[in-house]
């Protein structure tokens, strides 16, 4: 039988199949340090920052954000082509840490587009995505049959439900206080401050992964500046705890740090510690004496 589904989309229709935001393109969205924290309790990336936009509906849009660092290597944040002006050589989409905005409460923060990633690059960041959610729970075969049942439900869906109202138009806010002239640059991802790779190498060592403590800021920098030549002070500590997701409320952070004076809860850590950093520098890491920590890489190497 013929389709002629075509002939009976009104301007209407076709008018509401136009979204404002749209998936693949990468908007700065100005942040509180004060979202969701009521509702969850749980910590936000916080700040301006670029968003990929991931999917769209009439009532929330799910995105990604970027960052300029993958200081753990993490294979769910996607290298990209730099984004914005004071990132590193390149950026990261943040794949762990993509999350679902309410859509009016996202067009009220007033974001600002920057720019749309190349499909094949967006069809990377969605598979990741997918990869991410689901490894745990289907293997390959199952994935290719979801993605063909994905495909009969594309196939029987009729023209007025592809072009439908499940879009974020441009709402009736003035529009230009949605597409803004405004220097890019104020609301950029934190401009590095200075801390070099071997600094944050240490940063990274100290502070405790498998711990969510609450450590006093000025407690993990006294420890921090222990050990470098250089010091850094509470901004920079901060940019680098928001880079790495690292929860900072007030002055706090929810992380330890290796201070322990307890070797063997590390296991074979001090050893790979001492062999980059040496043994004088992983001693004040670990908070033990120097004698201590290579008696027991001996016990350990034996």
């Amino acid at each position: 039988m013929e389709n002629t589904r075509l002939s009976s989309i009104r301007k209407s229709d076709i008018e509401t199949g136009i979204s404002k935001f749209m998936p693949g393109q990468i908007w700065i969205v100005p942040m509180s340090a004060y979202d969701n924290k009521a509702a969850e309790g749980t910590y936000e990336m916080t700040k301006s920052r670029p968003y990929l936009i991931m999917s769209v509906s009439n009532t929330s849009i799910e995105a990604a954000p970027l960052t300029s660092t993958n200081t753990r290597n993490n294979s769910f944040y996607l290298e990209i082509p730099r984004v914005m002006p004071d990132d590193y050589d390149v950026s990261y989409i943040v794949i762990p840490k993509t999350r679902t905005f309410d859509s009016n409460k996202f067009c009220e923060r007033n974001p600002i587009y920057k720019m749309s990633c190349h499909p094949k690059l967006f069809k990377k960041a969605t598979a990741m995505l997918l990869a991410y959610r689901y490894c745990q729970y289907f293997d390959v075969d199952d994935m290719i049959e979801i993605v063909n049942t994905a495909n009969d439900f594309y196939t029987n869906i009729t023209d007025i439900e592809y072009y439908s109202s499940a879009y974020v138009r441009y709402n009736s806010i003035a529009e230009e206080d949605n597409i803004q002239k405004e220097d890019i640059s104020s609301f950029c991802i934190d401009v590095d401050t200075g801390m070099d790779q071997y600094s944050r190498d240490i940063v990274s060592a100290i502070l405790n992964e498998n711990s969510d403590a609450k450590t006093s800021i000025n407690n993990a920098l006294d420890i921090i500046n222990s050990i470098l030549e250089n010091p850094i002070n509470e901004d920079e500590f901060k940019h680098y705890c928001d880079e790495n997701d690292i929860a900072v409320k007030g002055d706090f952070i929810y992380r330890g740090v290796k201070t322990m004076g307890k070797l063997t809860k590390f296991n074979d850590l001090p050893v790979k510690y001492a062999d980059k950093f040496g043994t004088k520098i992983t001693s004040k890491i670990f908070g033990v004496q120097e004698a201590s920590l290579k008696v027991y890489i001996r016990k350990m190497t034996k």
